[in-house]
């Protein structure tokens, strides 16, 4: 037969001790995967807001080689048939550039993949500016720069990251 010793002192304190113990590093995974989870999304965030940001690089740009390939100065006009819209016939109401329905169609730029919606320029006549004056609006005789203001719309993958980004095209006749 065997004796069993029985230590009066336990009472299950090493059982309490792990089980806290279970609770504490079940509390710091649940926190870590959270922390994962929102990292992935801020992530995925950036991505798009990068996406939506070289999709508006893309329409500048397409802009640009427009306005460098044209032989003749496009005349600005208010409603933009020539291409070219007068200096802030867009900007009345203020808040033209933030409606996506304003953005006129046919200036939408081809050939860029992985965006929700296609890429939009917008080209404005904006003054001129001389060689010898940075002034803008006076001529000396020289043949002025003429000035554009091109303003580009771009989205990512979702229609929710949108950049808009400007830029001053000056170029002579």
């Amino acid at each position: 037969m065997m004796n069993h010793v029985i230590f009066s002192g336990e009472r299950g304190a090493a059982l309490i001790v792990s089980l806290l113990m279970l609770v504490v590093m079940t509390m710091i995974g649940v926190s870590a995967m959270q922390t994962t989870a929102l990292e992935e999304k801020m992530a995925g965030n950036q991505r798009d807001l990068n996406q939506a940001f070289q999709a508006a690089e893309a329409a500048l740009r397409d802009a640009e080689i427009w306005l460098r390939n044209q032989t003749g100065e496009p005349v600005p006009v208010g409603n933009g048939s020539t291409g070219v819209f007068t200096r802030d016939a867009l900007d009345q109401n203020g808040n033209w550039w933030k409606t996506i329905g304003n953005w006129a169609s046919g200036t939408e730029v081809a050939g860029i993949g992985g965006v929700q919606t296609l890429p939009s320029r917008v080209i404005e006549g904006f003054g001129f500016i001389t060689d010898g004056s940075l002034t803008i609006g006076q001529t000396t005789g020289q043949t002025p720069r003429i000035l554009y203001r091109v303003t580009a719309r771009g989205t990512g993958g979702t229609d929710s990251a949108t950049v808009v980004v400007q830029t001053i095209y000056a170029k002579r006749f």
